[in-house]
């Protein structure tokens, strides 16, 4: 499978399950948008304290995967839920927009001081939010760690191509430079008078 194809299939999955699917590079610092975050999570980013008060809550989640070495499911700064698996070295597949029935749902009342929205229309959006069944989470997280690990697999097949590239380049500067040797060693009078009526590289 191409890794275009897999970000679609992972864009399909964070449709399906209506969950805003991201995948962070904490070492670089940047992450990758796979799936749209749901309405009530750009109600909470519509005004710049509640995406402030995301960015951090993304970054905190990033930080407990990657100290987990593992699946984490928490919860956000406005009371969803989310998912959180460790991909490579460094990396973090996120699945936010999460409602579950054994936590407490988000505080019409914060959000509302957050967004500056009225209560009645946090309500509307909460009860428009789906619910995610256990059955669901763990259907969820499957997919995740799946995805996580075939990301990974690329990953090390593109740095091990990087070396053997390295190395195959390498081998051939050796070898050029030991048959250099070896026709000056034969005959350098022939060789170095052979070598200087080469022409010239010129510039275009």
């Amino acid at each position: 499978m191409e890794r275009r194809d897999g970000w679609q299939l992972l864009t399909l999955v964070g449709r399906i399950f209506g969950v805003e699917l991201v995948l962070v590079d904490a070492e670089k610092g940047t992450y990758r948008q796979l799936s749209r975050a749901c309405h009530f999570c750009r109600l909470v980013r519509g005004r710049r304290e509640g995406y402030l008060l995301c960015e951090l809550a993304r970054r905190s989640a990033v930080r407990t995967v990657q100290e987990a070495e593992g699946p984490v499911a928490d919860r956000c700064h406005a009371g969803l839920g989310y998912l959180g698996v460790p991909v490579g070295t460094g990396g973090v597949l996120l699945a936010g927009g999460l409602t579950v029935p054994w936590w407490e749902g988000p505080d019409p009342v914060k959000v509302a001081r957050i967004t500056g929205a009225d209560q009645a229309v946090v309500l509307r959006h909460l009860a428009h939010l789906p619910v995610h069944t256990p059955a669901l989470v763990r259907r969820l997280q499957s997919l995740m760690c799946g995805a996580a690990r075939t990301i990974t697999l690329q990953q090390d097949l593109a740095a091990q191509n990087l070396r053997l590239l390295g190395a195959v380049r390498e081998a051939a500067l050796l070898a050029v430079r030991g048959l250099v040797r070896a026709l000056e060693a034969k005959d350098p009078y022939t060789f170095w008078r052979a070598s200087s009526a080469w022409p010239t590289p010129t510039t275009p």
